[in-house]
């Protein structure tokens, strides 16, 4: 919490509000949603796994894009030739969510959905729904694809590119890559 704090502060020098709360115990998105609770109030919120980067141009209208969504939750997705590694998101062409599936052995789409999302007020808070039905703690497509069968969830594109750091070779790599940039999240 302290570096992030120390790199972050409150956010006002990025034009955001930052609120921090430690997660003692690793449960996932879920537990994420029981600990920020007061945090979120009845405000939307944006959730983003920290072991992603995400860069390019093109990002920030996206993310603001998003954010203006009025109803319904939003996930993004972006094209890759072989999906099956990742969380996949299959969506009609309207952009809503149909399907998302984690590692499937028979992808639906070559649409990835990276653990970056918008959630509006209402769905953040059907997360006691959501872990009553099953929806486990520590999966971290489990809650969206869940809600994507109870309320409208609408896909959109992600540009650039995104990176998942989950451990320390591919941390490595893309430090080393990406030594000195700061187009990215």
């Amino acid at each position: 919490e302290r570096l992030f704090r120390d790199l972050l502060g409150d956010g006002s020098q990025l034009g955001m509000q930052i609120s921090y709360q430690v997660q003692y115990v690793q449960r996932g998105i879920a537990d994420a949603f029981i600990i920020g609770e007061k945090f979120i109030g009845e405000d939307s919120v944006c959730l983003i796994l920290g072991d992603n980067i995400f860069c390019g141009d093109g990002l920030n209208e996206c993310l603001a894009k998003a954010q203006e969504q009025q109803s319904g939750a939003t996930v993004f997705g972006y094209y890759v030739e072989d999906p099956r590694p990742f969380g996949v998101v299959e969506f009609d062409g309207e952009g809503k969510v149909i399907s998302i599936e984690e590692k499937p052995a028979e992808p639906k789409s070559h649409w990835c959905c990276p653990p970056f999302y918008f959630y509006t007020k209402a769905d953040s808070k059907r997360i006691g729904e959501a872990l009553n039905d099953g929806c486990g703690y520590d999966a971290p497509g489990s809650f969206i694809a869940w809600l994507c069968q109870k309320a409208p969830v609408y896909a959109m594109e992600m540009p650039g590119s995104r990176y998942d750091v989950g451990n320390l070779e591919s941390y490595t790599k893309i430090k080393n890559e990406y030594r000195g940039i700061t187009k990215c999240l």
